[in-house]
């Protein structure tokens, strides 16, 4: 409930390696989205992104795009769920 109101928009950020330079993808999911977003060609590596309901956006060059607060809900990975809060407290106590 609290995620749909938009209260817990810090623990939306998705963190994720890419193994492969984002041109060796063939599909665009949306860690590859984010890091051709960025510009990477042949970098490999960590890459932080958000889903907004334009779709995937890197952390490091957000639009205005608003966040897809509905996409938590509707994928089936409580291990991503889990990542969220883990970045987010580690975030918090960087911070």
């Amino acid at each position: 409930m609290q995620l749909l109101q938009g209260a817990l928009g810090g623990e939306l950020i998705y963190r994720t390696s890419l193994r492969r330079s984002a041109e060796e993808y063939g599909s665009e999911t949306p860690q590859v989205r984010a890091a051709r977003m960025l510009g990477w060609t042949s970098r490999r590596g960590g890459v932080s992104y958000v889903m907004t309901t334009r779709g995937a956006e890197p952390v490091e060059a957000r639009t205005w795009a608003p966040l897809d607060y509905r996409h938590p809900s509707t994928t089936s990975s409580r291990r991503s769920l889990s990542r969220w809060r883990m970045l987010s407290a580690m975030m918090g106590a960087a911070g």
